[in-house]
């Protein structure tokens, strides 16, 4: 599985909905700063969290359904190279607190 393959999956998903979307009780909880920018990103049709902010929320999701059972031992490892990947990118180009469009 890559990351694309997780991405485009029910697992991720599922997680983004609970944890990331705007409106998302757990975001307003956890980081309020990131909901209320997220949340004028949105009128615009943005995302508004940042690349980092992203690659940890894919390293929980992750992090999610290997403890859930949905991903392997080995497939969640292969899925946290590539992250690694993308964020050791973004690191180098220096894009890493850039607002995601």
């Amino acid at each position: 599985m890559t990351l694309h393959d997780f991405l485009n999956g029910k697992d991720w998903q599922c997680w983004d909905e609970e944890n990331r979307s705007p409106g998302s009780a757990n975001m307003i909880l956890s980081d309020p700063e990131r909901f209320d920018r997220c949340y004028r990103a949105a009128e615009e049709g943005a995302d508004g969290s940042t690349h980092g902010e992203v690659i940890e929320d894919w390293r929980e999701a992750v992090d999610c359904a290997e403890e859930n059972g949905a991903l392997s031992e080995e497939e969640a490892d292969s899925l946290r190279e590539e992250i690694k990947d993308c964020e050791d990118w973004h690191i180098k180009n220096g894009s890493i607190d850039d607002e995601v469009g």
